[in-house]
């Protein structure tokens, strides 16, 4: 772990002295290309620095990598093949070596031609910093957010080695169709060392918790709610928690099958995916390795259950990768006790960049991730995303509609108590002064999209109990409420395109009145 973005300001001062100097213009390279900013500003100081005699045969292989994230893909495949005929021996020292930097460049290729339908949304300074906000987590109801943060207000307020302060874990909670304003989890959670969210259960209950701190090592921990609150952690079983790195952790929605990444002797290489059952004792199996169906000679990590328990998302640099991590997801067989071949979640979910972390609500359409964008706060982001292939929850807008005339009183049919109704009565002018009843009206509805005007749908309400139903996808429209002797009537709602939402919208609806029957509506 190096710190760049120090580095950065230091070696750019001494650029500015001297800007044909090999070295400067290197470091300032990679500086730029290992920080979360606008990685073009890496390219003119790396193709400077491989074009001067002296330079180390490494810059060539950075360079590819700069292609890479700029999604100059061709580039890239020259300059890490210009490394490799330079290489004078056939060690690769690089985390990930040449060839599969390579062979990632071609999965990215065709990974672009075939993009998925989907909108990213940031969340904004309520949730965002300027400084790496990162691994969100939802329950299926999409009723809260964790995640970690590296931001100046954390517990200790101590900088870690990347010139950033060391994490901690964060909270939000989504009240009246908001996010609210994030919070430290706590200091049962965190401390002055490194703390980071390395999963949640699919009902909110069970936290995961990757720990760097004077409690464990490189470890997983988990902790449970009580309440608003989460508890603090403890280690999970000792046939989990070993002296090697746990990184993160999934539980199913059953509570009987933890999936853990971790790093261990008779993995496939660098960090794979473990599963561990609970026993009938209570206490967890000794952790089998999933399996190459899903672990590579690369690294395998933070897996997450879907909401029913039937897929599996993980993070992985194998597979057909587009570069760094990459999403995944696989469907587990119960009768045959096997995984399905990973799928990658596809561009622009993932990008030349790590893309190592993804939390699905319950329908799918939406999910919650993290990632350095254009509108981002600064560094990295909290995104959600709306995948629009799959279909939107419907709203059922529904109520009474009901007439007024301050010369009759009507008995009502169907009373709306207007003292204690929190949605209220929606009209013209409202008048409670006034009885209103459901006799005698005679209504067509009609919705509108708000921004063409195009008509969505008709409506008629039941003739004998005035009640009438609309059922809308997320949108924005305008409905209309018109009857013979009536004045029309026009509602303009909208309705968000967000998971957790109140699928039951009422609107009682009072109708006046015209002035003369000349005056009265009828439907368009």
């Amino acid at each position: 772990m190096r710190n760049f973005r120090e580095a950065l300001d230091e070696y750019l001062v001494l650029y500015k002295k001297d800007n044909k100097n090999l070295i400067y213009n290197y470091r300032v390279g990679i500086c730029y290309l290992n920080l979360y900013v606008d990685r073009t500003k890496a390219l003119p100081y790396l193709e400077f620095a491989v074009n001067h005699p002296k330079v180390d045969i490494e810059a060539w292989y950075e360079l590819g990598r700069c292609y890479m994230y700029n999604y100059r893909f061709d580039d890239a495949i020259n300059a890490f093949k210009t490394y490799q005929k330079l290489q004078k021996t056939k060690v690769d020292k690089f985390t990930i070596p040449t060839h599969r930097q390579i062979e990632m460049c071609r999965n990215a290729v065709e990974l672009l031609k075939k993009p998925v339908n989907v909108t990213f949304h940031n969340l904004g300074n309520q949730i965002n910093s300027a400084f790496p906000d990162f691994s969100p987590y939802i329950p299926a109801d999409e009723s809260f957010l964790v995640f970690t943060s590296k931001r100046d207000n954390n517990v200790g307020k101590l900088l870690d080695f990347d010139g950033f302060y060391t994490s901690d874990v964060y909270l939000s909670s989504f009240r009246d169709n908001v996010w609210g304003k994030a919070k430290s989890i706590g200091t049962l959670i965190n401390s002055d060392l490194v703390e980071e969210v390395g999963g949640l259960s699919a009902d909110g209950n069970t936290l995961f918790v990757y720990i760097d701190n004077y409690d464990g090592f490189n470890d997983i921990v988990w902790s449970f709610r009580k309440g608003k609150s989460f508890q603090k952690p403890v280690k999970i079983s000792p046939a989990i928690n070993s002296n090697v790195l746990e990184s993160s952790a999934t539980i199913s929605p059953d509570k009987e099958t933890i999936v853990f990444a971790t790093e261990r002797e008779d993995g496939f290489g660098g960090t794979d995916l473990y599963i561990s059952k609970k026993l009938p004792s209570g206490e967890w199996s000794l952790p089998q390795n999933i399996g190459k169906q899903l672990n590579t000679v690369y690294n395998e990590e933070f897996p997450n259950f879907s909401p029913d328990g039937k897929v599996l998302y993980f993070a992985s640099q194998g597979h057909n990768s587009m570069g760094g991590y990459d999403l995944f997801k696989s469907e587990y067989n119960a009768s045959e006790n096997t995984w399905s071949a990973p799928v990658n979640l596809g561009y622009p979910v993932n990008t030349p960049e790590d893309n190592m972390t993804i939390s699905f609500s319950q329908s799918g359409r939406y999910a919650y991730t993290a990632a350095f964008r254009n509108d981002s706060e600064g560094d990295l982001d909290i995104y959600k995303i709306i995948f629009h292939d799959v279909k939107p929850p419907y709203s059922v807008i529904k109520g009474n509609i009901l007439n007024s005339d301050s010369s009759n009183i009507y008995s009502f049919i169907l009373p709306i108590d207007k003292k204690n109704d929190n949605t209220g009565l929606y009209s013209t002018g409202i008048n409670d002064n006034l009885n209103y009843s459901n006799r005698d009206v005679n209504v067509r509805i009609r919705v509108y999209d708000k921004a063409t005007g195009k008509i969505i749908g008709k409506y008629l309400p039941n003739k004998l109990t005035g009640r009438y139903v609309v059922v809308l996808q997320p949108g924005e429209y305008k409905i209309t409420f018109s009857g013979k002797g009536y004045k029309k009537y026009t509602e303009e709602i909208k309705i968000n395109d967000i998971g957790f939402f109140n699928n039951e919208i009422i609107k009682n609806i009072v109708l006046f009145p015209a002035d003369s029957l000349n005056n009265s509506e009828e439907s368009e």
